[in-house]
C-alpha cells in the first residue's frame, strides 16, 4: 500500500509539473500574442502630425465649490487663426453630471467661486463692450479686470472699468467684498508730468511701481455695472467727446474706481492673497518678476478694513499657495522645488510645506519626513491636508500628518492642482500620464481617489493615434550614486535595439521629467517618439523628487 500510495504521490506531482510548465506555455504565449496585438494595434494606428499635436487643449486649474457639487475648470488652447492662445472657463454640476463651456470671450483666466456658491469671480481681459475703444477683441494685453458671473447662467459683467491690471484677486469669508491688488496709479496730473519730464528720454525700468491692495463691495458693484449706458448711448457719448461738447475730468481725480477702498501699499507686487474671517495675507514678489533678490518675496498681514502691513516672515524662500485654517489661526503655505530656504540661508531643495502662526512668526514643516518634493495643497473640510508628492517618475497624493505623509491610493502618473470642498470630503484634481491627457477628476473622498470620475474629456485625438511606449531607466554615476531617467520609445517598438537616440533635457534643476503628459513647444518628446526616435529624459542630479 505504501508502494502504490508512493507512485501515485509521485505521478501526482509528475502531473502538476506538467500541468505547471503548460500554464507557464500558454502564458507566454498569450503574452507574446497580447504583445503582438499591443504592436499590431499600434502600427494600425497613424501617427500623430505636427498640427495634432500642437493644437492640444491644456487644464490650468480645476477649482471646486464650497459644497463640492460642482467645478470650475480654466482650459488654454490654441487659436491659430487669431494666432493666440484661448483661455476660457467650464462648469461642471454633480446635479446633471455634464461639463459645460461657462465663457466664450477667449481671454478668461483664474476662477474663484464665491464663498456661497453662486457666483464665480475670474481675470478677464475681453473687451467692456462692442463698442469699447479702449480693449479691442483681438487685443490680450488689455487691462485684466475682475469679472463676475452667475452659476445659475446670464452674462459676465465687470467689478470696474478703469483700465486697472489685476494682479492677485480674493473672496471675503463672508463673500461681500473682493480684495484685489493692482499697481499703484499716478492721477493724470502726475502722469502728464511725468511723460513731459522723461519725454526724450527711455528709462531702464520706468514704469516700475509697487502695487496697492484694495477691497470692492460686490452688491454696489452689480448695481454700479447695471447703471452702465446701452451700447447706443455709449456711442453718442464717444461722438459728443470728439466733438468736444465732453468736460474733461478734473487732473487730480483718482484714476482708481470710486466703490474702491485702499486697504494696503507695497513697494513690491502682490501677487497672491488669503482672506480669513478676521485679516488678510498677501505674498509679494518682485516688480519686475526677475530673480535678484529674495527680500521682494515675503508674506504680510493686514487687517480687513485696512492699516499699517505687519510683515510676517524674513526667510531666504519664495512662498506660495497662502491657505488659512477654517478658523483663521493658522496659515498653511510652501516653498516649491528651487525656491530657496525658508529655514536658513538660501540653498536649492525639495518642495516643502510649512504653517505659520500668525500672532508669534513660529513656523513648522509639514510632511518632512517626505524625502521626495511636496508640491500643491490643498485643506479639506474636515482640516486634513491633502498634498501633490513628486517621488521619482510619479506624483501622487498624500495626507499630512504631522511630519509624516500617508499616501492615497491612486493611479499610477502625474496627480496636480488639487483643489477641496469647503463642505463635506470631495475634492478634484487633475492626473495624467505620458500618455493620457491632462483630465480633471472629482473624488468623493481622499479614501476613495481610485474610484475619481473623469469630468472633462480633452484631447480624444491622442487615444486615436499610434502612442509611444516607456520605462524607467537606472545607472550609477561614477562614485556609485543612482540616478534615473525615462526612456520613451516609438510605437510598437519598447526595448528594440539600434534606434536613433535624442537626449531630452529638462531645464533647471527644479524640475523632473516623468509619467505626465506633455504636448507643446517645451515639451515634444512623444512627438519626437511618434516619429522614430528613442528619446531619453534624464533626471540628473538635484531634479525634483530625488532628495535634497
Amino acid at each position: 500500500m505504501e508502494a502504490r500510495g508512493c507512485g501515485c504521490y509521485r505521478q501526482r506531482n509528475l502531473f502538476l509539473q506538467r500541468l505547471k510548465r503548460l500554464k507557464k506555455l500558454v502564458g507566454a504565449s498569450l503574452f507574446l500574442c497580447g504583445a503582438l496585438c499591443v504592436v499590431q494595434a499600434q502600427k494600425s494606428k497613424p501617427v500623430i502630425t505636427l498640427d495634432e499635436f500642437m493644437s492640444a487643449t491644456d487644464i490650468r486649474e480645476a477649482r471646486l465649490a464650497p459644497d463640492g457639487q460642482a467645478a470650475v475648470i480654466w482650459a488654454s488652447s490654441p487659436d491659430w487663426q487669431h494666432n493666440r492662445f484661448r483661455d476660457d472657463l467650464w462648469l461642471w454640476q454633480q446635479k446633471n453630471g455634464a461639463t459645460v463651456q461657462l465663457t466664450q470671450s477667449g481671454y478668461d483666466s483664474s476662477p474663484a467661486w464665491s464663498p456661497d456658491g453662486k457666483y464665480i469671480a475670474f481675470i478677464s481681459s475681453r473687451a467692456l463692450t462692442d463698442e469699447d475703444t479702449d480693449a479691442k477683441d483681438d487685443d490680450p494685453d488689455g487691462p485684466g479686470r475682475v469679472w463676475i458671473i452667475a452659476v445659475a447662467g446670464g452674462e459676465a459683467f465687470p467689478l470696474y472699468r478703469e483700465k486697472l491690471d489685476v494682479h492677485a484677486f480674493a473672496w471675503s469669508a463672508d463673500g461681500t467684498k473682493i480684495f484685489f491688488s493692482v499697481q499703484q496709479q499716478l492721477t493724470k496730473a502726475q502722469e502728464d508730468a511725468h511723460k513731459e519730464e522723461w519725454k526724450d528720454v527711455i528709462r531702464w525700468r520706468e514704469q516700475e511701481r509697487g502695487d496697492v491692495l484694495l477691497a470692492i463691495p460686490v452688491l454696489d458693484a452689480v448695481a454700479e455695472a447695471q447703471k452702465i449706458p446701452g451700447p447706443k448711448t455709449a456711442v453718442k457719448k464717444e461722438k459728443e467727446k470728439e466733438k468736444g461738447k465732453e468736460k474733461d475730468k478734473d487732473d487730480d481725480d483718482s484714476p482708481l474706481p470710486k466703490l474702491v477702498k485702499v486697504l494696503a501699499k507695497n513697494d513690491h507686487e502682490i501677487s497672491e492673497i488669503a482672506v480669513a474671517p478676521q485679516q488678510i495675507a498677501f505674498e509679494t514678489e518682485s516688480v519686475s518678476h526677475r530673480m535678484e533678490g529674495l527680500e521682494a518675496s515675503e508674506i504680510f498681514l493686514v487687517g480687513l478694513n485696512g492699516g499699517d502691513a505687519k510683515q510676517l516672515t524674513h526667510n531666504q524662500a519664495v512662498e506660495s499657495g497662502l491657505r488659512w485654517s477654517s478658523d483663521g489661526k493658522k496659515l498653511y503655505f510652501n516653498v516649491r522645488a528651487a525656491a530657496g530656504s525658508f529655514d536658513g540661508k538660501y540653498q536649492d531643495v525639495q518642495g516643502r510645506l510649512y504653517v505659520i502662526d500668525p500672532v508669534s512668526g513660529k513656523a513648522d514643516r509639514l510632511g518632512a519626513d517626505f524625502k521626495g518634493s511636496l508640491e500643491e495643497f490643498t485643506i479639506a473640510g474636515d482640516g486634513s491636508i491633502i498634498v501633490e508628492g513628486l517621488a521619482g517618475t510619479q506624483q501622487q497624493l498624500y495626507k499630512i500628518d504631522g511630519s509624516k505623509a500617508e499616501a492615497l491610493n491612486g493611479a499610477a502618473g502625474t496627480y496636480s492642482g488639487v483643489d477641496a470642498a469647503k463642505v463635506g470630503n470631495k475634492f478634484v484634481v487633475l492626473h495624467s500620464t505620458i500618455n493620457d491627457p491632462t483630465q480633471a477628476f472629482v473624488s468623493d473622498s481622499a479614501d476613495q481617489l481610485e474610484q475619481a470620475k473623469a469630468v472633462t474629456s480633452f484631447n480624444p485625438v491622442f487615444h486615436e493615434r499610434a502612442q509611444p511606449e516607456w520605462t524607467t531607466y537606472k545607472w550609477k554615476s561614477d562614485d556609485g550614486t543612482e540616478v534615473e531617467g525615462v526612456l520613451i520609445y516609438p510605437p510598437g517598438k519598447k526595448c528594440a535595439k539600434h534606434l536613433r537616440m535624442l537626449a531630452f533635457i529638462h531645464g533647471g534643476p527644479g524640475d523632473a521629467d516623468g509619467n505626465h503628459f506633455g504636448a507643446d513647444w517645451y515639451d515634444w518628446a512623444t512627438l519626437a517618439a511618434a516619429n522614430g526616435w528613442l528619446v531619453f529624459r534624464p533626471n540628473y542630479r538635484g531634479s525634483s523628487g530625488y532628495g535634497d
